[in-house]
This record gives structure tokens, C-alpha cells and sequence, in this order.
């Protein structure tokens, strides 16, 4: 049967693309009328700070999850016996908008930052340099932001057909970014407050489960390298060649 759920999703995927980007705008969106109608409660500067960081550290735990979350559903539809979404590939809608939640982080980590450098500093840099030799937490805020820039700009296609595998590597620096984030969040944290804690366990999460499959070998994608074959079983040279061509066309980002 060829009109499947997740045929039609596939084929949907630019709508789901503009529906995730309003969803993504909703937060900043609500932010920006409550400070325009003076409604942000006693301390406003402090209800936008802390409701920026939170959902830029959100949607960077959404990018990470969505890996996990394809090899979950497809799991899912072999154990419930369903016809449509045992491969990977059948979820591939899920890894095009990777891309666009990982921009949607950096969006909400710069208005986290703009907030913090026009209501605390007036833009000083040298108030920002005292700042950051002060408190901690300023300090693992903006390495873990600066960190994210080069992500950023190097989300293109273009860019990652230039930089090959040099890509994946400079964009595995969204774990340590991530931990960054919740030490951030940790460190500026009132007395009693664990929200922190739930997202730190959840990225403790997703690195383990990145962890698991690299030690498995597993491409994060679903490629897995081939298996050692014995010495007695040939293989024709096209076929080897087609087989690295197909490997090395893995999708989009590899968080």
C-alpha cells in the first residue's frame, strides 16, 4: 500500500517545516507582547533571561533527540507489528527538521545573550569582562554560546559538502555544548530549584545513547559500516565502489 503514514509525512515535509518554525516562534513571539504591555512580573529582566535560556537549552535537547527518537518509532512499529515505519528511512521527515531546530537553539541563545548585554550591561564590553571574572556561570554561558556560532554558520548543504568529514566533526561539539548549558543553568540557579537537574539527566541521556552507538559502530543515521567479510568471499569491485558511494550519502546533520 503506497499511501502509508509516514509516506505522506515524507512527502509533507516542507509544511511540517513552516509549522515547526511557528511553533518555534511562539515563545519569542509571547516574550515580546508581554514586554511590550509591561506585563512581565516584578523583575522583568529576570523572567526574560530565564525564559530565553530555557527554551534555547530545549530546542538544543529537541536537535540531539531526534535521533534516538527515529530508531525509537521504527523499534516501535516492528514490536506492535505495523506494516509502514520499520525502516529508518521511513522517518527521515524527522531528520529535516534537525537543522531547523538546532538554528531555532542558536536564535534563543543570542536573544538569551542580547538580553543579558542590553538590560544588565547597556552593551559595556568592560562590564562584561568584569562580569565574567566575577561569576562562573557568565563564563560557561559564553563559552558554550561561542561554541555555537561556528555550528550555526556551518549548517548549510553547502558547507557540508566542503567540509566532508570534517563536518561531523566540528558539529559532535553539540554534546559538550549541551553539558555546558546545564552547567550554566546549574550554576545560576537559585536554592531549591531542579529544573536544571531534569534537563542535565536528559542530555546525560542522549550523550550516553550517542556513546552507545559509536561504540557499536552504528552510523547515527542508520548506516552501519559492513561487516569483516573472510577472505574467501570476494566482492566485485562495482559493487564495492557503489556500496561507498551509498554509505557516504548519509543525510543531514549527524547530531
Amino acid at each position: 500500500m503506497d499511501a502509508t503514514p509516514t509516506r505522506w509525512l515524507n512527502r509533507q515535509r516542507r509544511p511540517i517545516q513552516w509549522l515547526l518554525l511557528a511553533l518555534c516562534l511562539l515563545p519569542a513571539s509571547d516574550m515580546l507582547l508581554a514586554y511590550l504591555r509591561d506585563d512581565l512580573g516584578i523583575n522583568g529582566f529576570e523572567t526574560l533571561i530565564q525564559r530565553s535560556g530555557r527554551d534555547a537549552l530545549l530546542l538544543l535537547l529537541l536537535t540531539l533527540a531526534i535521533t534516538p527518537l527515529r530508531r525509537l518509532l521504527s523499534r516501535l512499529a516492528v514490536v506492535l507489528d505495523i506494516t509502514w515505519g520499520r525502516r529508518l528511512c521511513d522517518w527521515n521527515w524527522l531528520v529535516s527538521l534537525r537543522r531547523l531546530l538546532g538554528l531555532a537553539s542558536f536564535a534563543y541563545a543570542s536573544l538569551h545573550a542580547g538580553i543579558y548585554l542590553h538590560f544588565e550591561l547597556d552593551w559595556s564590553i568592560d562590564e562584561l569582562w568584569l562580569e565574567i571574572s566575577e561569576r562562573y556561570f557568565l563564563a560557561v554561558g559564553l563559552l558554550a554560546y561561542l561554541a555555537l556560532i561556528p555550528l550555526a554558520i556551518t549548517s548549510t548543504d553547502g558547507m557540508m559538502r566542503r567540509m566532508k568529514k570534517h563536518w561531523r566533526r566540528l558539529h559532535r561539539l553539540i554534546y559538550p555544548v549541551a553539558l555546558a548549558g546545564c552547567l550554566h543553568f546549574w550554576l545560576q540557579s537559585k536554592p531549591g530549584e531542579s529544573l536544571w537537574l531534569v534537563y542535565t539527566l536528559v542530555t546525560l541521556a542522549l550523550l550516553g545513547y550517542r556513546i552507545r552507538l559509536v561504540e557499536r559502530r552504528v552510523d547515527p543515521d542508520g548506516l552501519a559500516p559492513p561487516r569483516n567479510r573472510s577472505a574467501r568471499t570476494p566482492v566485485h569491485p562495482g559493487l564495492d565502489q557503489h556500496r561507498q558511494v551509498v554509505e557516504g550519502k548519509s543525510g543531514e546533520s549527524q547530531y
